[in-house]
C-alpha cells in the first residue's frame, strides 16, 4: 500500500511542504519509467485516511502516521442505487457532450455507485482545492451530491470562445 497526499491548495508558495489534511492508500496497479527516471504510477485507492504525525522520510518520499477512523465507510459496499444518481448521470452526460467526450451511458450505469463516484473525481479534469474537497466528503451521499454540484457550476461556466470571435 502507498499513500497519496495532494499539497494543501491553500497555502502559499513560502509553505509548499505543507500537505492537505485527507489522503488516500492504494494499491499500485501499473507503473512506468520516464525517460528521466522518473516512475508514473496508477493507483487503486483502497480507503481514504487522515493526515496525522509525520514520520521521518524514508528514501526520498515523505511518511504519515494514517487516521483510518474517520473513513471506515472506504470498506462498506454499495448498497444499490443512490436516490441522487440519475441526476448524476444527466449531469455526467451534458459534461461529457460539452467536453466532447464519448462515454458508454451502458456502462456508465451498470457500474456500481461508489466506484462512478470515486472514478469521476479522480479523472474528470478539476482543480487541486476541488478534488479535494471532493476526497474529504466522508459518506458516499456527500461525495455525489459535491460532485453534482460541481458539475452543474462547470456546466454554467460560459465556454472558451475562439480569440477570433466576432464582435
Amino acid at each position: 500500500m502507498i499513500g497519496m497526499v495532494q499539497p494543501d491548495p491553500s497555502m502559499t508558495d513560502e509553505d509548499t511542504d505543507a500537505l492537505s489534511r485527507t489522503g488516500t492508500a492504494g494499491r499500485i496497479t501499473s507503473f512506468s519509467e520516464t525517460q528521466d527516471g522518473r516512475l508514473i504510477i496508477v493507483l487503486t485507492g483502497v480507503c481514504r485516511f487522515d493526515v496525522g504525525e509525520e514520520l521521518a522520510g524514508t528514501r526520498g518520499y515523505r511518511r504519515v502516521m494514517a487516521r483510518w477512523e474517520r473513513f471506515a465507510v472506504d470498506y462498506e459496499t454499495d448498497a444499490g442505487k443512490h436516490e441522487e444518481c440519475h441526476r448524476l448521470y444527466s449531469l455526467l452526460r451534458a459534461y461529457f457532450v460539452r467536453k466532447s467526450m464519448e462515454v458508454d451511458d451502458l456502462l456508465m450505469e451498470k457500474m456500481p455507485v461508489t466506484s462512478l463516484v470515486n472514478l469521476m473525481i479522480g479523472q474528470l479534469p478539476f482543480e487541486t482545492a476541488e478534488r479535494q474537497a471532493l476526497v474529504e466528503a466522508v459518506s458516499l451521499g456527500e461525495r455525489l451530491e459535491s460532485l453534482a454540484r460541481l458539475i452543474e457550476f462547470k456546466l454554467a461556466e460560459p465556454q472558451i470562445q475562439s480569440a477570433a470571435r466576432r464582435h
